[in-house]
């Protein structure tokens, strides 16, 4: 007689296919998320972060000891001391260079980046990687607690979610720790804790990774030691110690190491809080989590009365020896996230690190939900099976006999809704990476730069983000000046600004730019995460710069005005277009002085469809009549393919109407919308402080200006 149990190879083989299925739609699902924004923009997402990640980077290759003339220069330009709270965020902000906190993150991409064309392609590389990383990451953990059938099921509902902050979607070093640390946790749970070998080896590959992998290197010792028992326990005990006394005398040496600066424990003993300070940081970083949860909440979590109806179910059906490594596991962990709340820093975001730590834990609790979903599925079509060969009995005792049916209905249902939330926050935040900090840099602008330069020269910035490209591509070789209007008053304003040596300037070009980023920090002058969920706590800006990645979507406006400064008799007015979907129209008209009438039929062309270059609108010669010198483009309803990349007047050379000085105003379609005005003068660009010296525009393409400081021959600080 044959056994109806399934031949245990067969079994084997299903598991580790639901396992490959989840782990396919897990990577499949987060790719689509993270590839398009990746790949599609001119710089990768979160710029701000990105490109200081990839600064620091670019130091262990070409300036290891920190010392070359740039970051030499900051480094004294913040050397004063201050106790102006807006002066100190603003250096804060600008100090990015100096912090040494991922060498092993860094030495990953100086190696992928032998393999292509730079850094930022070698970042894109790895990021585009990251899918793969956390899902195999995570199925090692989910499989050695709750087995791989139910690994399978809970990636495929973890797929569809989003997490607040840098969460899954961007990738950071934490999360590069994370990685490592959930696989060093997978082989701790696999081993019930007898991991010696393996809990040596992670900690030294976790603590270069990101400061944060010293709080897993913690997490794994106390794991390890809270699941392990017997021999087992007094082995770890004795790596746990070794591996201690080893990390505490590594950080206190490398704590007298000045370049490069990587951690100092004593300068951070000075500077422990006070009470007052713990109590504001806990309560300020409740609210912000709070918030930024309800946000995501559909996606994260779905209706709370069933992920906890199925978290505690999946915790019942687990094994009693399973059951006690997990219960431990959350307990360590719910320690240390009551722990992080106390972090806070000027420029961080509410529950920072919080949200950092968090994500393995809500992995490892939907894991239950997985393994109830799986259970209740098996369990459910063993008893219909059943049912349907027998005969039928009461109600109640067929409700007692199938209810893991109708639990299994339950859940399906449950995860359905939450996956169909989860795929709405998915599309949003896809269009969010893409369209935040939509800046675009051109590298022609650092080469002219270097070649126009000499050593010892040097170069004014004005944006934190023009800096760190510019230094990503070889400007740390040349000395720096970083200017922020809450420098004023400071030696920054009093000496660096007036040095004689100060021959070029590199700021944001005009367009990248809205009346509603006034007083905002610059990483904040740009959209912010959707609202998906209304809350009061939330903060949601909206607006995007006129120019995004340096063209400007003409979709957005009615008209566009161009008033020049100068008046002529010959007046060329040249259009640089981009249109990528059908044929279309544009026009321009000569408006009066008193711009309220039009002085002649508008003057227009064709611009054909997939095609990009100059197009001269108005070749119109008044002789002895002056034009008003104010113009203004009209574009056809239909106009959602075609963007401008650059309006010029007259035998300007340049991408904007600097030589005429010309004042440009946007007219917004959305009613309720003010006019947007922006001025091309190459003086407002700079600082009052530079004095008379004089603006020379060098390049302007992109989102950013390159500018020669023209010598004031007044005498000037050597």
């Amino acid at each position: 007689m044959q056994s109806s149990e399934p031949h245990p190879s067969a079994s084997a083989f299903c598991e580790w296919l639901f396992l490959l299925i989840g782990l396919v739609v897990y990577v499949g699902v987060q790719s689509y998320l993270v590839l398009g924004p990746l790949w599609t923009r001119d710089l990768p997402p979160e710029v701000d972060d990105s490109l200081a990640f990839l600064v620091r980077t670019q130091e262990m290759e070409e300036c290891f000891f920190q010392d070359c003339p740039a970051l030499e220069d900051l480094r004294q330009q913040f050397q004063e001391a201050t106790n102006d709270p807006r002066t100190i965020r603003q250096r804060a902000l600008a100090t990015f260079p100096f912090p040494f906190y991922h060498p092993l993150f860094s030495a990953v991409l100086l190696g992928i980046k032998r393999l292509g064309p730079d850094l930022i392609w070698a970042y894109r590389v790895l990021w585009s990687l990251a899918p793969l990383g956390f899902g195999v990451a995570f199925a090692c953990l989910l499989s050695a607690l709750w087995g791989k059938t139910a690994a399978g099921a809970t990636l495929a509902l973890v797929a569809f979610k989003v997490f607040p902050s840098t969460g899954l979607h961007y990738l950071t070093p934490s999360n590069f720790a994370m990685v490592i640390a959930v696989l060093v946790w997978a082989r701790i749970v696999q081993r019930r804790g007898d991991a010696p070998g393996t809990l040596l080896f992670g900690s030294f590959v976790l603590l270069p990774t990101h400061p944060i992998g010293g709080i897993y290197v913690l997490m794994s010792i106390l794991i390890a030691l809270f699941i392990s028992g017997g021999k087992s326990r007094s082995r770890i005990w004795k790596v746990a110690v070794s591996l201690l006394m080893t990390i505490a005398s590594g950080v206190f040496i490398i704590s007298f190491l000045d370049r490069p600066n990587i951690f100092n424990v004593l300068g951070a003993v000075d500077l422990f809080p006070s009470l007052v300070k713990v109590i504001n940081a806990y309560v300020s970083n409740v609210v912000g989590g709070l918030a930024s949860i309800v946000n995501l909440k559909a996606g994260l979590f779905g209706s709370l009365p069933f992920f906890f109806l199925a978290l505690a179910l999946g915790v019942l059906i687990l094994q009693l020896e399973e059951r006690r490594v997990l219960l431990r596991i959350v307990l360590i962990y719910v320690l240390f996230l009551a722990g992080s709340l106390y972090h806070t820093h000027m420029v961080s975001p509410d529950a920072d690190v919080f949200f950092r730590l968090w994500i393995p834990l809500v992995i490892l609790l939907f894991g239950a939900v997985g393994k109830a979903l799986v259970h209740s599925l098996l369990e459910g079509l063993t008893r219909l099976k059943s049912w349907t060969q027998q005969t039928r009995q009461g109600a109640l005792y067929e409700i007692e006999r199938l209810w893991p049916v109708f639990v299994c209905v339950v859940l399906m249902g449950y995860a359905g809704e939450m996956i169909l939330s989860g795929s709405e926050i998915i599309e949003a935040t896809r269009v969010y990476m893409t369209d935040r900090q939509p800046l675009s840099f051109d590298r022609r602008q650092v080469e002219r730069m270097l070649s126009e330069s000499k050593p010892g020269d040097r170069v004014l910035y004005t944006s934190t983000m023009c800096m760190a490209y510019y230094f990503l591509h070889g400007a740390m070789q040349r000395g720096a000046v970083y200017y922020h209007p809450a420098f004023d008053g400071t030696r920054v304003e009093t000496e660096w600004l007036r040095r004689a040596d100060l021959r070029f300037a590199v700021t944001y070009n005009p367009t990248v730019y809205h009346p509603a980023y006034e007083g905002l920090d610059e990483k904040d002058r740009c959209i912010s995460m959707p609202e998906h969920r209304y809350s009061p706590l939330g903060k949601r800006r909206e607006h995007h710069p006129v120019a995004r990645e340096g063209w400007i979507p003409v979709s957005r406006f009615q008209w566009i005005q161009v008033e020049s400064e100068e008046k002529s008799t010959e007046d060329r007015i040249r259009v640089l277009v981009r249109n990528h979907g059908e044929t279309e129209a544009i026009s321009v008209v000569e408006v009066g002085e008193r711009q309220d009438r039009m002085e002649e039929e508008p003057f227009g062309t064709m611009v054909p469809s997939s095609w990009t270059g100059w197009v001269e609108l108005k070749p119109i010669d008044k002789g002895v009549e002056k034009h008003s010198g104010v113009y203004r483009l009209l574009f056809p309803p239909s106009r959602n393919g075609y963007s401008i990349g650059g309006i010029t007047l007259g035998r300007d050379s340049h991408h904007w109407p600097w030589d005429r000085r010309a004042l440009l105003t946007f007219m917004p379609c959305e009613s309720g919308e003010r006019a947007i005005q922006i001025s091309f003068d190459p003086r407002k660009l700079i600082p009052l402080a530079l004095g008379e010296r004089i603006p020379i525009i060098l390049d302007d393409r992109g989102s950013s200006t390159l500018l020669a400081l023209k010598q004031d021959p007044s005498p000037m600080l050597e």
